[in-house]
């Protein structure tokens, strides 16, 4: 897991591939719960891990495909499809929402926690005037979270190699998937 004081700047590209060995020094949310189901399960029942990605259809592939479920389990990224960077994103998003990305935030020193720590009384005036469902600000994302995610020391990107090697094909382009739930979301009044 990434620390709050790395950095934004690239410095070293990791792919994430199943195959990799756990890290050592950490404890990870994702590998306890792995652990979990190898000890509970113990070759009872058929199943497979699936580290979250966007992509939600691999699921059902997977509960649905002999090969890929066994009552030893096995890890997949579950990854829309090619590679990306949040700092790609970023622009795009800004435009969707008519906003320009403040260049502050790919600085070290900015978190999202401070940033957003004082925007309460500006989502309640988003709301009212935008006709949205009332909403805490705190319901709008884990800030803290996307501190974590967003200041890793290294790019850390997966890879669906395995998934695609058993013979999952079904991709997304990220950027038109975030795109499309901004789109579901304005449509259930939750932004604007």
């Amino acid at each position: 897991m990434c620390h709050f004081k790395a950095h934004f700047i690239d410095k070293e590209i990791r792919f994430y591939s199943e195959e990799y060995p756990r890290p050592r020094a950490t404890q990870h949310f994702y590998y306890d719960l792995e652990d979990l189901l190898k000890e509970k399960l113990a070759g009872k029942v058929a199943w497979s891990v699936h580290r979250p990605g966007v992509l939600m259809e691999q699921h059902i592939w997977a509960a649905t495909n002999e090969e890929v479920s066994s009552t030893d389990g096995q890890a997949f990224n579950a990854i829309n499809g090619p590679r990306f960077t949040w700092k790609e994103i970023w622009p795009s998003l800004g435009l969707k929402f008519g906003l320009q990305v403040p260049q502050n935030m790919f600085l070290e020193e900015f978190t999202f926690t401070k940033a957003m720590s004082d925007k309460q009384q500006v989502w309640k005036e988003i709301v009212e005037k935008k006709g949205l469902i009332e909403t805490e600000m705190e319901d709008l994302a884990n800030w803290a979270f996307l501190d974590i995610l967003f200041r890793c020391p290294v790019k850390m990107l997966g890879t669906r190699d395995k998934a695609d090697r058993f013979g999952f094909k079904l991709k997304y382009n990220t950027l038109d998937s975030i795109l499309y739930w901004i789109d579901s979301m304005r449509d259930e009044k939750l932004v604007p």
